[in-house]
């Protein structure tokens, strides 16, 4: 089912309509979370927070269409209120999330991904592992879109570096 038959139902009050729109999005909304903050628990956090305010705010939300932007901007945003400068851990140990979406040959990916300061791993995230539009970024972030192209390109080239001094030391 698609957000246009769901979020009326929702708003009716159908449990099971709101159940199917959880499953549809709490992996990638997880997997968001995850990149975002580097914490397994915050990213839970983060997940139930999110999923907590689409029940409280959903009413509020002009056409179903764009509940995509609203729902990562909700996840971005508690992310980044839940998440400090000190939880940059991307887990690359066996976890039950690593076969969702985390191989183990990218591991030193993540780990990069997990250096960058939040502003460009929230980028990175939204673009490359949610195929997010730069104009769907800036309106989740609340930035101009020649901002989000300009972390990303920031992002891009640190991570190059990191990678690339990787791979010659070894």
């Amino acid at each position: 089912m698609d957000e246009e038959t769901l979020i009326p139902d929702i708003l009716a009050g159908s449990e099971a309509a709101f159940t199917a729109l959880y499953e549809k999005h709490s992996t990638k909304a997880y997997r968001t979370a995850l990149l975002i903050t580097g914490n397994v628990h915050t990213a839970e956090d983060v997940v139930q927070e999110a999923f907590i305010q689409v029940i409280r705010t959903l009413g509020r939300l002009k056409s179903p269409k764009a509940f995509g932007s609203y729902f990562y901007r909700i996840i971005t945003r508690t992310a980044w209120r839940l998440s400090s400068g000190d939880r940059k851990n991307i887990p690359t140990e066996d976890t039950d999330t690593q076969s969702v979406f985390m191989p183990q040959s990218y591991s030193e990916l993540y780990k990069a991904i997990a250096e960058l300061d939040i502003k460009l791993r929230t980028v990175v995230v939204l673009f490359y592992f949610n195929g997010l539009s730069l104009k769907e970024i800036a309106k989740i972030t609340g930035i101009p879109e020649g901002t989000v192209k300009s972390r990303l390109h920031t992002a891009r080239e640190k991570l190059s570096r990191v990678l690339d001094k990787e791979d010659y030391y070894g």
